[in-house]
């Protein structure tokens, strides 16, 4: 898998964290529980070929990117392991999520 890590203010995606995961146990459904490490999933290697996600990633070393403001939460499913043909994503339902509201340009004094 290739990932890229995601950094800022992750207050609030941590308390939901916190929060499904009380949910999930209330619910008595097990799961390991392990540090939360937000990312982005950017490619999967297919069985058998991990060498073409590892050039790809090698390609990216030191690649930082840009800034950018997330307008949206997804929640995807995805088909599980054992399950016959490609792995399958799709949305189970998605959020707005509130973003500050850009700031104005200064007036100009003729205003």
């Amino acid at each position: 898998v290739l990932w890229s890590g995601i950094e800022g203010d992750l207050d609030q995606l941590h308390e939901l964290t916190g929060a499904v995961r009380a949910r999930v146990r209330e619910c008595g459904v097990a799961f390991p529980e392990r540090p939360l490490r937000p990312h982005l999933t950017l490619a999967r290697a297919r069985r058998h070929d991990s060498a073409s996600v590892t050039a790809a990633g090698a390609r990216l070393d030191g690649f930082t990117g840009r800034p950018w403001r997330t307008e949206r939460l997804h929640l995807v499913a995805s088909t599980v392991r054992g399950h016959p043909g490609h792995r399958r994503y799709q949305d189970v339902d998605a959020w707005v999520l509130a973003t500050p509201t850009p700031p104005r340009p200064p007036a100009s004094p003729d205003s």
